[in-house]
């Protein structure tokens, strides 16, 4: 990460992503309220960008119910 001049937050453990089944990098996840994993998205680039937002919007959306 330093050696890139990455500077986004990255979880990396030993085993976890396996146990959490990440099937690829980047994977996105989104949280929702109450702390789960409302949505996963695997991949980068503008179509990603475009899914995330109207993802979290929707989740706004269900949380103001």
């Amino acid at each position: 990460m330093e050696k890139r001049d990455y500077d986004f937050l990255v979880l990396w453990n030993d085993g976890y992503a396996r146990e959490a089944g990440v099937m690829g990098y980047p994977t996105t996840w989104v949280v929702d309220q109450e702390g789960r994993i409302a949505f996963d998205v695997l991949g980068g680039g503008q179509r990603v960008l475009q899914e995330l937002g109207w993802r979290v919007e929707a989740l706004l959306e269900d949380g103001n119910d």
